[in-house]
């Protein structure tokens, strides 16, 4: 089949009206089409638009999330000190700079970090309670 036939075809089946929604309906389409490649560009731009001191900036606070969740992931003790690396990150060095966390890697990676800090934080608050109470926990005491 040709676009000949095919247009033939419509035009002998479809009334008017239905020939004009079905017409807008492939122009919205077509809006739609270019709307979401316009957005993607400018998401892509964003990156591109960021001056060297920006880059080197994001590296460095990359770099330091990243220290961050290594030192979380040798010990718990450690998290205060992965801690200052965040706030460093997010309330010092980023703003600093204008820089936002967006897209996905250093927003993912942040996360990471809340996240294994706020574990560390119970972990580290359950042995403090542990190591507090009077009477150790055993499966003795259970035995009455």
């Amino acid at each position: 089949m040709n676009v000949d036939a095919i247009v033939e075809w419509i035009n002998e089946t479809l009334p008017e009206i239905l020939k004009l929604i079905f017409l807008l309906a492939i122009l919205a389409a077509i809006f739609w089409a270019v709307v979401m490649f316009l957005r993607r560009q400018r998401k892509q731009d964003g990156r591109e638009r960021m001056t060297q001191a920006q880059m080197k900036a994001e590296e460095d606070a990359v770099q330091k999330l990243l220290r961050a969740q290594q030192l979380l992931m040798e010990s718990d003790q450690n998290v205060t000190e992965a801690q200052k690396l965040r706030d460093q990150v997010v309330v010092e060095d980023l703003p600093k700079h204008k820089i936002r966390i967006l897209g996905k890697d250093p927003n993912s990676l942040l996360m990471d970090i809340d996240s294994r800090i706020r574990g560390a934080n119970i972990r580290l608050h359950r042995t403090a309670a542990m190591e507090s109470s009077q009477m150790p926990y055993s499966e003795d005491d259970d035995t009455v």
